[in-house]
């Protein structure tokens, strides 16, 4: 139980740890931008680490049984670690619907100066905080070892997840291929952003309450299980030490799985 506690503590120890993080604001440089390029998604590995510990805590806790620890382990490293990268994943982009409308006034404030789209791009990145700017760098170093600036666009898009880029990336390529006025491109870009603000708002409200609502549902099994654990431990034995009782482990785990997979698809279909 004491191995189960650590666990668990050390687990929500580096979730805050995580969490608390704050992005610090970095002068840009030419020494910057040719750096290697960052990871721009949110790497998972970390999370399936912490979901593991705390399944495997709580294993320990309700059980003290080395199988069903295992399986909850296994369950906690999936379960709690996609969750939280979800979770994660979400604030980011979030983060990045409400910085795109920051990067439209940028650069068209730089077009409107007379700057070419590749200036713009440049004049955007003091502007920006994380994780817009390091997304913009990535676009910067990609230009400069060859790759066009449209076609970075596109390809950074793609490896960050940031598809209101690719609107950046269709005006630039029009641009280049059939001239135009830029300008008036990116405002109607601008406004049709901040349009779509509040269609998101209307979302996010709707799925956070589907969100919460999984979140209970998934934890109650398990709440469930520790309070037959501890106020009728001699009703609760059978299901933790016997082929029966683990199989119905097995299966409540699964159907917790599934549910939680079909719910974030009925999610992404909704947003």
């Amino acid at each position: 139980m004491v191995i189960g506690t650590i666990l668990i503590f050390l687990a929500f120890v580096a979730i805050g740890l995580h969490l608390s993080k704050r992005d610090k604001e970095v002068q840009l440089h030419d020494e910057v931008i040719q750096e290697k390029g960052k990871k721009l998604k949110t790497s998972k590995t970390r999370y399936y680490l912490i979901g593991l510990a705390v399944g495997a805590g709580l294993g320990v806790i309700l059980t003290d049984n080395l199988l069903i620890t295992l399986i909850f382990g296994g369950a906690g490293s999936y379960l709690v670690g996609e969750k939280l990268y979800n979770s994660k994943e979400e604030k980011r982009q979030m983060l990045l619907n409400e910085q795109f409308t920051q990067v439209l006034n940028s650069i068209i404030s730089s077009l409107e100066a007379g700057s070419n789209p590749y200036q713009a791009l440049e004049e955007a990145v003091p502007t920006l905080k994380n994780p817009a700017r390091d997304i913009f760098i990535e676009i910067l170093r990609q230009n400069r070892t060859g790759t066009n600036y449209h076609e970075a666009i596109a390809k950074v898009a793609e490896e960050s997840g940031w598809e209101d880029l690719r609107q950046i990336e269709v005006a630039f390529r029009l641009y280049n291929s059939a001239g135009g006025d830029l300008v008036a491109v990116f405002n109607y870009l601008l406004q049709a952003a901040y349009e779509n603000k509040s269609d998101r708002k209307y979302v996010e409200g709707l799925t956070s309450q589907i969100r919460m609502t999984a979140l209970v549902l998934s934890a109650l099994p398990f709440f469930l299980m520790g309070a037959m654990r501890y106020m009728a431990p001699d009703f609760a034995y059978p299901l933790f030490n016997t082929p029966a009782g683990i199989f119905i482990v097995i299966l409540i785990i699964v159907l917790v799985g599934i549910g939680n997979k079909i719910i974030n698809k009925m999610v992404e279909d909704i947003c």
